[in-house]
C-alpha cells in the first residue's frame, strides 16, 4: 500500500509540473529574429527529473511534447513528406524535449552536488540543441532565407538554434543552480 501511495504521488507531483511547463509555454519572454524563442518552459522539466528521477523526468517531458503537439505545434505541417515529418517530430519534439528528463541522471557523474545540478542541466540543454540542430539542417534548411545560401545550412542551422537555445540554456542553468542554493530540499523527492 505503501509503495503504491509513493507512485500516487509521484504522479501527481509530476501533473503538476507538467502543468507547469505547458501553461510556461505560453510565455514568451523573447521572440527572436531567426525565429525560435525564449520560454521557461525547461525549468519545471529539468526540475521534475531532479526531485522524481530519470524514469519519471523522461516521462513527464514526453509528456509535455504531446501535450504541446496536440495544443497546437504548427511547425511540422512545413515539413513536406511523412518521412520529413516523422524525422522533425523525433528530433524537434521527443529527442530535444524527452532528454531534458535526464538531467537528475547526467548530475550524478559529478561529486559537488552544484556542479551536478548546473552539468546536468546544462547537458540535457546542449542533447536538446542538438535534436533542433540535426532537424534544422535536413529539414528545415530549405526554408533557409536566400542571404544564408553561401554560408549553408550548417551554419544556418547552428545560429538559428543557437539563438534561443544559448539564452535558455544560461537561463535555466542559473535558475536551477539559484533554486538548489537556496533550496536543496526542493531536488529531494519525497516520495522516491
Amino acid at each position: 500500500m505503501e509503495n503504491r501511495n509513493k507512485k500516487l504521488m509521484s504522479l501527481v507531483e509530476c501533473a503538476l509540473f507538467l502543468a507547469a511547463a505547458v501553461a510556461l509555454d505560453y510565455f514568451k519572454l523573447l521572440e527572436m529574429p531567426l525565429g525560435g524563442s525564449i520560454k521557461f518552459v525547461m525549468i519545471p522539466l529539468v526540475l521534475v527529473s531532479f526531485r522524481q528521477g530519470p524514469k519519471w523526468g523522461v516521462g513527464t517531458s514526453v509528456a509535455y511534447v504531446i501535450i504541446a503537439l496536440i495544443l497546437g505545434r504548427q511547425d511540422l505541417m512545413y515539413a513536406g513528406n511523412a518521412g520529413a515529418i516523422v524525422l522533425a517530430a523525433f528530433a524537434d519534439y521527443i529527442l530535444a524535449y524527452g532528454v531534458i528528463g535526464l538531467a537528475s541522471y547526467f548530475a550524478k557523474f559529478f561529486k559537488n552536488r552544484t556542479v551536478g545540478v548546473a552539468m546536468g542541466t546544462f547537458i540535457v540543454c546542449f542533447i536538446r540543441f542538438i535534436g533542433h540542430f540535426i532537424s534544422g539542417a535536413t529539414i528545415w534548411g530549405s526554408y533557409m532565407p536566400e542571404e544564408w545560401e553561401k554560408k549553408g545550412v550548417i551554419l544556418y542551422s547552428i545560429v538559428y538554434n543557437g539563438a534561443y537555445m544559448l539564452p535558455i540554456t544560461i537561463i535555466t542553468v542559473v535558475v536551477m543552480v539559484v533554486l538548489y542554493k537556496a533550496a536543496p530540499k526542493l531536488f529531494v523527492s519525497e516520495t522516491m
